[in-house]
């Protein structure tokens, strides 16, 4: 069983190949290329790239975020490891996503939390300015 951090052991959590991200796909290579078959699907790393089998720190994920938008040249303290769930809600929302299938990936306890992303979202939608501005 592969375990999401701060998660049940052994929760389920639909994941669609997808045409662009291909998650499953890369998810597999993760995994095989980690030598990881069970335990934390993101784990740290010890000498020589193995798996620790301990999860990785949150920190270190707001590290990753910082440093990659950087080096896409985007501002590092515009990003957080928060903007990953706060991009998919948004990209979800203006998608048409159902409220309930994106609190069902993202795990947000409350719902009303992510209709601010789903506001954001949406704000450029037939806006009252788009044919004049």
């Amino acid at each position: 069983m592969i375990r999401a951090r701060g998660g049940p052991l052994g929760q389920r959590i639909a994941l669609p190949e997808g045409k662009i991200v291909r998650a499953i796909s890369r998810l597999s290579a993760w995994l095989d290329a980690a030598g990881i078959s069970d335990g934390y699907v993101f784990q740290t790393m010890g000498k020589g790239g193995v798996p620790t089998g301990r999860p990785v720190n949150p920190g270190e994920v707001a590290r990753l975020v910082k440093r990659y938008a950087a080096k896409i040249g985007l501002d590092p303290a515009d990003y957080s490891a928060h903007s990953l769930r706060a991009g998919f809600v948004t990209s979800a929302a203006a998608r048409r996503a159902r409220l309930d299938k994106i609190v069902e990936v993202t795990r947000h306890r409350n719902p009303a939390t992510v209709l601010g992303y789903i506001r954001d979202a949406e704000c450029f939608t037939d806006h009252a300015g788009a044919s004049f501005l």
